[in-house]
């Protein structure tokens, strides 16, 4: 990687690791919405594009802060993710794992794998979140 690649690569995996509202955001969209993906097998339903479509947006509105936080240009990032995710190097593991989110099949199987762990925890088919509180409560 260029140094200047690097640096944007490694300022933006600073931020994934020590901005919590980012995963946060993140684990919350999950929680609210993964009951919906109760259906094992292959099974998909059109609501789970506009789940996966709501996902991206998310997912691209944490990229979108870093780049205005960072006064990055967008030509720049892209050109940092693509090398961190060509690069063998595991320190690049936190960028290829962001990139993996906005992947549908990973998306849908994440889904998935969130219902059943909550289900498994005892928890009820959907948490809901108030407004006051960013930790969830069963219905």
């Amino acid at each position: 990687m260029a140094d200047s690649t690097d640096s944007v690569a490694k300022q933006f995996i600073d931020y994934l690791q020590n901005c919590p509202h980012v995963s946060k955001s993140l684990d919350k969209f999950m929680e609210e919405n993964c009951h919906l993906f109760a259906v094992g097998g292959e099974e998909q339903k059109m609501s789970y594009m506009n789940l996966y479509n709501e996902y991206n947006t998310l997912v691209e509105q944490r990229m979108v802060e870093f780049i205005e936080r960072t006064k990055t240009s967008e030509e720049a990032f892209a050109e940092a993710m693509q090398s961190a995710v060509n690069n063998k190097d595991p320190m690049w593991e936190p960028i290829k794992a962001w990139l993996n989110k906005t992947d549908y099949a990973f998306f849908v199987e994440v889904m998935r794998k969130k219902h059943l762990s909550l289900k498994a925890q005892g928890g009820d088919e959907q948490i809901v979140f108030s407004d006051d509180d960013d930790e969830g409560t069963s219905d």
